[in-house]
């Protein structure tokens, strides 16, 4: 981003230009950029500044066999620098690289920069001015104002313009470099830097463990070679711990066993002896080179130092390895283990043998004996159960033999002894009962899991979005029967499963889902559910989506602040995929998904795109509507004919956005369940305020959970009270009060109730108590009660409750009230009072202070004051009409008056104004001044006329149905 402000400063500032001509100390600059590479792993970064011993035992050995490599040994060579003619092109090159980025940005100046920018160029010219004195702290500045912008290209440039020489020669700073180009997989970088090591000599021990690992990577045997010779050959490296495991592998890899033996020796003298990687790479060695016993001789040999590997997954391999290479006796080597070395207590080194050994092909299962050694070792462990792992494993190896008896068995006690399980056992379970046509052990597994369960939704969405996903109907179908018979559990489900789809892109199934929870279980819309959807639509970069979600909360919520609060929804998409990974792994039978994804409607996409209505409804009906019966009561039709992705929701958004009489036309045909999902307060809102019945006729159609949410609710109120509705809106505020339903317009129910001179109602008190209860200031309410005070005469509590309130207009007005008692005037002095009053009606751009300020002054003979503050600002064209026939009376002068009237908008003006004008003109004998009075129009203030609007018995009658029942 900041390119062409670099390209300037390096044209501008000579300190810059000086740096890349002499040469960077880059070793400086680096040091502090890579000091926090997660590339070095945390053995390497302890090698930098270490004084580790030297290796003292088989130094015959090593020295001897010089890893049975020929060729000459690495010798030191003299320092190798770039000529001049190398370091200019690298500078032309920068130059280069300067102007082309400028030109791929188009004519973009200093101008058009951003004040980020600016103050990114401002700190950079700043650092490079004192750049030579102190190089290393000022790249660490510039390293922090670069953090976010550095680029690979950045980094390969500023190689390409370092002059090597003995200064910056050093390990530490080419070290950081490998790890970078290493870590950013540049090849080409990456071998430029490990040609100026080679060339000049520059080793470390961190230096030849960074090349061991990326040479055992690439599986390069020439460099693995040419990296181990060197650094046996070199005198000045200081050997440490962590070094021994790559040597191993290196030397395995190039067929050298016996330094591979001798580097393991000093690995096991080491305190990294219980590292058993390097115990496995030499078991496998043997394995893979015909000499199985030798491997064993090994194993029994190295056992003791190595206690930890019979606990991890390579040792189930290495027996697997040891039976695929003709050595059908594994039995020997556990009675051994389990009966010298104490060490096959824990049950899972048993589980783990035997699911590496099944997870094997039938037939090699049949060939190699595998099963009868499963059910050896599982005699171990029978019985043996003693925690929630250890019965879901016993499960899982009884299902994978398919030893229906036992299972039955084994379940019967975990029932019995009330043990928890997982979700994948769940699946498990109820897969096998499936293969085996067991209904009632089908049954017993889902009668289980919501008794261990009914208070944690996750292990059943978990399996449904799992068996939705695998087009497992029958496990689907089972599940939605049991959530019909707890509703609220089934909510809490639904919620869970529709972000699990969210997070797998399965849009339709999502939108299903949240359907099920409305529709069939007869949930409230959760806010959870619909923020997940904002952000989803959010992170897809579909605001029109977006708002349509946003419609369903409360005003006070926007994405913004539901991404800034952090609210947690069901999981993350990495979650998710845990998840799905997880069940799959317990699963024997299938572990692929099966589900075919529906293809897009191509038509209605482009409907869409084209924002075209009538071919948008036109598609909606051929291939949709016509199709599924409107009145009828089965919903599976609705469900399986959702469109793919979003194309349902973004259908009815567009109608509804481009023409609400023919989104009205529509949403009569359109079935119940899809009704739930395209439903749209932000509609609504628009059809009452068209037409209030019609909009109730429609609204009756909806479920009843959409129909009596939060969020329609106050549209109700909030219409109701725009026609005039006032009683009826009262009753359904009482309601939202008693029902603890948060209202979001008490703004617009308090003005109105007070322009209908409804400030004594009782209701008021009880919303001023609940927004006091909730910290919400209400301007309206705070007028309310500065109205009352100053009616009771308590002038400076009215005063006092004035300042820390909220102002609107209606406030300004209280103020003026207050201020007149407190601060009359004259005298004079008393001004410095008033003008807090100015300040605080600058801020709600009114004018109604003016107005009756200089009705005040005038009425005490203060014209100069008048004069004084009109003149101030010189605002006679944003006056209102009343405020400037005060200043037009306070003018003395006839010319000035003609003046100041000139500058007053005259196309109308009041009565008041005309015949002032008229006396003016008397004198001054102006034509222009009797043409405009005599074509200008008349001023009469429009009176405040309270909205009221009829509405139907119908209407009345819905009303009292939803939103007045106790």
């Amino acid at each position: 981003m900041y390119l062409n402000s670099l390209k300037q400063i390096v044209r501008s500032n000579q300190t810059f230009r000086y740096i890349f001509k002499n040469g960077c100390n880059n070793n400086l600059v680096f040091n502090r950029y890579f000091t926090s590479s997660s590339l070095i792993n945390s053995n390497s970064s302890q090698i930098f500044g270490e004084n580790n011993k030297t290796l003292e035992n088989n130094d015959e050995i090593l020295q001897s066999n010089k890893l049975n490599i020929d060729g000459e040994a690495t010798v030191e060579k003299p320092f190798v620098s770039q000529d001049h003619s190398d370091k200019m092109s690298s500078l032309k090159k920068l130059e280069y690289y300067f102007k082309k980025n400028s030109e791929e940005s188009g004519n973009e100046s200093n101008s058009n920069a951003t004040r980020t920018e600016k103050a990114f160029q401002a700190k950079i010219k700043r650092v490079l001015i004192g750049f030579q004195s102190n190089p290393l702290a000022i790249f660490s500045e510039l390293e922090v104002l670069l953090k976010t912008e550095f680029k690979l290209e950045h980094m390969r440039l500023i190689v390409d313009c370092i002059h090597w020489n003995r200064k910056n020669l050093t390990s530490r700073l080419l070290n950081r470099l490998l790890v970078y180009f290493i870590g950013e997989k540049d090849e080409e970088y990456t071998q430029k830097i490990c040609t100026v090591i080679k060339n000049n000599n520059v080793y470390s021990l961190a230096t030849y463990e960074i090349l061991l690992s990326y040479y055992l990577e690439k599986n390069s045997l020439p460099d693995i070679k040419a990296t181990i010779q060197s650094l046996l050959t070199s005198s000045k490296i200081v050997y440490s711990h962590s070094i021994y495991v790559p040597l191993i592998d290196g030397c395995l890899r190039l067929g050298d066993i016996e330094s591979a033996l001798a580097f393991y020796t000093r690995l096991v003298q080491s305190p990294l002896k219980w590292n058993f990687n390097a115990f496995d790479m030499i078991l496998r060695y043997y394995i893979q080179h015909n000499q199985v016993n030798q491997s064993l001789k090994f194993f029994y040999r190295h056992l003791k130092h190595t206690r930890e590997y019979i606990y991890c997954s390579l040792f189930p391999q290495y027996l697997l390895e040891l039976k695929k290479a003709g050595h059908p006796e594994i039995r020997s080597i556990i009675e051994y283990i389990q009966g010298r070395k104490n060490l096959m207590e824990n049950p899972v080194i048993f589980y783990n043998i035997i699911f590496q050994f099944l997870a094997e092909s039938s037939e090699t299962v049949s060939r190699l004996g595998l099963k009868e050694d499963a059910e050896w070792l599982f005699t171990f462990v029978e019985g043996k159960e003693s925690n929630a792992d250890t019965y879901a494993k016993s499960l899982r190896y009884l299902c994978t033999l398919g030893h229906i008896e036992k299972v039955h068995n084994l379940f019967q006690k975990i029932i019995n002894e009330n043990v928890f399980i997982d979700y994948n056992v769940y699946q498990l379970l109820l897969e096998f009962s499936i293969m085996h046509k067991d209904t009632s052990l089908y049954n017993a597994t889902l009668e289980y899991m919501m008794l261990r369960n009914h208070q944690n939704s996750f292990s059943c969405a978990v399996l449904i979005a799992y068996n939705e996903l695998r087009g497992n109907k029958q496990i689907v179908s089972s599940l939605e029967q049991i959530l019909h018979k707890k509703p609220t559990y089934a909510g809490s489900v639904c919620l869970a499963a529709s972000q699990f789809f969210l997070n797998l892109n399965y849009y339709e199934l999502a939108l299903k889902w949240y359907g099920l929870k409305l529709q069939h279980y007869q949930n409230q819309p959760s806010i959870r559910n619909i923020i997940s959807f904002i952000i989803y639509h959010h992170q897809n970069v579909q605001s029109n989506l977006e708002q349509h979600w946003l419609s369903h909360l409360l005003p006070d919520r926007s994405t913004d602040s539901i991404i800034n609060d952090n609210i947690s929804v069901a999981s993350t998409p990495e979650e998710t995929m845990g998840k799905w990974k997880f069940i799959s792994s317990y699963n024997p039978f299938y572990t692929d998904w099966k589900l075919p994804e529906k293809p897009l409607d191509e038509e209605l996409n482009l409907a869409i795109k084209d924002q075209n209505c009538d071919k948008i409804i036109e598609a909606l009906e051929r291939n949709y509507l016509n199709k599924i019966d409107l009145e009828s009561q089965d919903d599976q039709k609705s469900i399986e004919m959702i469109p793919n992705g979003t194309l349902l929701l973004k259908a009815y958004e567009a109608l509804c956005r481009l023409d609400y009489i023919k989104y009205l036309y529509l949403i009569n045909k359109t079935p119940k369940f899809w009704r739930t999902l395209v439903f749209s307060p932000a509609a609504y809102q628009l059809l009452f305020s068209k037409d209030f019945d019609l909009a109730v006729k429609i609204l009756s159609r909806e479920n009843t959970s959409l129909m009596t949410s939060h969020m329609m609710y106050n549209i109700v109120l909030d219409s109701l009270l725009n026609i005039g509705q006032i009683e009826l809106a009262i009753l359904v505020a009482e309601q939202m009060i008693k029902k603890s339903i948060k209202m979001s317009v008490y703004e617009n129910f308090l003005t109105t109730l007070y322009d209908h001179n409804k400030i004594d109602h009782p209701i008021i008190g009880k919303l001023h108590d609940i927004l006091k209860h909730m910290n919400i200031q209400s301007s309206t309410l705070s007028n309310l009660e500065i109205a009352k005070l100053y009616n009771e005469k308590r002038y400076e509590e009215a005063y006092q409750l004035f300042l820390v309130s909220d102002k609107n207009v209606e406030t300004i007005k209280l103020g003026l009230d207050i201020f007149a008692i407190k601060f009359p005037i004259p005298p004079v002095s008393n001004l410095m009072y008033w003008g807090s009053l100015i300040e605080i009606e600058q801020k709600t751009k009114g004018r109604f202070f003016f107005e009756y300020f200089y009705e005040v002054l005038y009425r005490n003979n203060l014209n100069h004051i008048i004069r004084l503050y009109a003149e101030k600002d010189d605002s006679y064209h944003l006056m209102t009409q009343k405020e400037f026939y005060y200043a037009l009376l306070a003018q003395v002068d006839y010319k000035k008056k003609l003046e100041i009237f000139m500058k007053f908008p005259h196309d109308t003006l009041s009565p008041q104004i005309i015949n002032e004008m008229k006396i003016v003109n008397s004198y001054i004998k102006s034509p222009e001044i009797t043409k405009i009075l005599n074509n200008c129009a008349v001023y009469e203030p429009v009176p405040k006329v309270l909205n009221y609007q009829p509405i139907s018995s119908e209407s009345s009658q819905f009303i009292y149905n939803f939103y007045l029942n106790e």
